[in-house]
């Protein structure tokens, strides 16, 4: 007997599109799609029940969290990552983003302010939505780069882009609304710090909200990584 649960899309209020897309979210955060798993367009309509435009817009919201990727001659693949890279990528990011976020205190005006405190609230109020907080999160730190006046540096971050997004997601449905209310208190933090204009402080606070992230999801990574240490997600969307 077959366990597996049908993907199945049930339609009611919720727009299709919406409903195809959690299905098929959850589908890849469960481990039903393998990270680096080839998803079929032709094979998902059969299973979901739902048109090829319908599977076509999923995809690209799907690529917008983070969680698939095109590739070339490939086409649309489960995203996948390993701790090994997940360091590295925050290497890349301690580097960078303090850089980044020194230069934006020292031109800093009152819309980047503005719209840092509005994504950080949005944040606040979506603790409990696990999707919604990894794009207030996301927006916040897309304002923080938007402030250094560097396109190399940011192409090079946007470069790793859909791994960052992969990696908050990650954190975001399996860590607990307390350690999510921390996160926002490190990032209010770091808020009052450039208000204050200064430079140090916003420095080391971010840092401290790279490191605890890091740590975070290389261990959620590594007891959760299969031979290959590839990752496995254990979550149930509800």
């Amino acid at each position: 007997m077959n366990d597996v649960p049908s993907l199945r899309v049930v339609q009611d209020k919720v727009s299709l599109r919406e409903r195809t897309t959690a299905v098929l979210r959850n589908a890849i955060l469960t481990m039903r799609f393998k990270p680096g798993e080839r998803l079929v367009e032709r094979q998902l309509c059969l299973e979901t029940g739902v048109s090829r435009t319908c599977i076509r817009e999923s995809m690209r919201h799907l690529e917008a969290e983070g969680l698939v990727r095109r590739e070339h001659n490939k086409g649309v693949v489960v995203s996948s990552i390993t701790a090994t890279e997940a360091s590295e990528i925050y290497e890349v990011r301690r580097i960078l983003e303090a850089k980044m976020l020194e230069k934006m205190i020292r031109r800093l005006d009152t819309d980047i302010v503005g719209r840092l405190e509005a994504s950080l609230l949005r944040a606040e109020e979506c603790i409990g939505r696990p999707f919604e907080y990894v794009s207030a999160i996301g927006d916040l730190i897309e304002v923080l780069w938007s402030g250094y006046n560097n396109d190399t540096a940011r192409n090079l971050l946007r470069s790793i882009f859909d791994r960052i997004s992969y990696i908050r997601v990650i954190l975001s449905v399996s860590t607990g609304v307390d350690e999510k209310r921390t996160t926002v208190a490190i990032l209010h933090g770091v808020l009052d710090a450039i208000k204050q204009r200064d430079v140090i402080a916003a420095q080391e606070r971010y840092d401290h909200y790279l490191t605890r992230a890091h740590d975070t999801v290389v261990k959620i990574i590594t007891s959760n990584s299969a031979s290959n240490d590839r990752l496995v997600t254990q979550v149930a969307i509800g």
